[in-house]
């Protein structure tokens, strides 16, 4: 019965890491992205979502740039990640598109 709790006890399902673990290499494959608009602003860690699995994640990090005429515009930019031994690396990353919200044709 003792043997019993103590191995529930220790069996613990997946220990997440500190989101800050993931965060900053997801932030710096953002940036050091070729397509990413000139002048960009990665926006900070709070409006950032991530994704965190055993092996892998997924982080959507904003970021905000003006467009030619001169109006602010808000995007987001998908990243995943891979684990490797103890810690995450960038594997590749791609801007959301933006669709049309016009209206729809019959």
């Amino acid at each position: 019965m003792v043997l019993a709790v103590a191995f529930l006890a220790g069996c613990d399902a997946i220990t997440y890491p500190p989101k800050g673990m993931v965060y900053r290499p997801a932030v710096a494959g953002v940036k050091a992205a070729k397509d990413l608009p000139p002048g960009a602003v990665v926006d900070p860690r709070r409006n950032a979502k991530l994704f965190i699995g055993k092996d892998a994640a997924q982080a959507q990090v904003e970021y905000d740039y003006t467009d030619a005429s001169g109006q602010k515009v808000t995007n987001l930019y998908l990243v995943y990640l891979k684990r490797v031994n103890r810690r995450w690396e960038y594997e590749r990353g791609l801007p959301m598109p933006k669709y049309s919200t016009g209206p729809a044709t019959p």
